[in-house]
């Protein structure tokens, strides 16, 4: 989510942001365990909507990028409840 905020708020260059859309995904690898991917789907449905991105970024281009970060957080069955919790919370980046 930090990284869609970043984007927002024009904090990431284009030259950065091409380098991270560039990275290699790893889609494939957390496809073969569905129920894996399925919660990356969910958190990157939730990152899209709490950080106002959605519009921009619908949630398969937000999956992949988490595919190529890989960032454990997303992953974690927590942050589904941290992700509802903050709804009402202004993100900070």
């Amino acid at each position: 989510m930090e990284i869609l905020l970043r984007r927002k708020a024009g904090a990431l260059s284009d030259e950065e942001w091409q380098s991270l859309t560039r990275l290699t995904s790893h889609v494939a690898d957390f496809k073969k365990k569905e129920h894996v991917y399925g919660e990356i789907l969910l958190a990157a449905q939730g990152a899209g909507v709490i950080s106002g991105t959605e519009g921009a970024f619908g949630r398969e281009f937000v999956a992949d990028l988490y595919c190529k970060v890989n960032v454990p957080s997303l992953f974690l069955p927590s942050f589904i409840v941290k992700l509802l919790k903050s709804l009402t919370k202004i993100p900070r980046f």
